[in-house]
């Protein structure tokens, strides 16, 4: 069993790697490691910033644009996360593709015409997110499946976090 910050690292590692699953508890180390610091850096920013109007003002401006780079360093390994543990509930990594609504309305003036409609707006950002949160929380298939062998697996080529060949499953 890899320690958390093990697992976080294993997850950077393996950021452009779509194949293979994950284990939920490597889903869980590297989403909350960066949730965290994303929450206090998005709160800080929105809780000093006196002026709403002024975007580019100060010590907020730099709390916000650090949360935005925060996401977007984390982007592509937590997307191929997110494929690895889909693949390890036996599901495709084109789930993932649920969460394409939540970018396109939060990155597009889509978003914007869209405020005065709060219902649409939330089942954009939210539905799709909440499906795969829901998928992800599943425990997943034991032994091998379509995507290769259980996470946590020992022997064989490969084991640990991502799984590998051979080997029998973890505790």
């Amino acid at each position: 069993m890899l320690s958390p910050l093990q697992q976080i690292a294993a997850t950077y590692r393996k950021f452009d790697v779509f194949n293979g699953r994950a284990a939920r508890s490597e889903f869980w180390c590297f989403n909350l490691a960066n949730a965290i610091p994303f929450a206090v850096l998005l709160c800080a920013g929105f809780l000093s910033d006196e002026n709403l109007k002024d975007a580019t003002a100060g010590a907020p401006f730099a709390l916000k644009l650090a949360a935005v780079v925060l996401v977007i360093a984390n982007f592509l390994p937590g997307l191929t996360l997110l494929v690895r543990r889909l693949h390890d509930t036996g599901r495709s990594g084109k789930w993932a593709f649920l969460l394409a609504p939540t970018f396109v309305t939060y990155f597009t003036t889509l978003g914007d015409s869209l405020w005065g409609n709060y219902e649409i707006v939330c089942t954009l950002y939210l539905a799709g997110p909440a499906v795969l949160l829901i998928f992800a929380s599943e425990k997943g298939q034991h032994g091998r499946n379509l995507y290769g062998e259980q996470p946590g697996v020992t022997g064989g080529g490969g084991g640990g976090v991502t799984g590998g060949a051979g080997g029998a499953p973890a505790p």
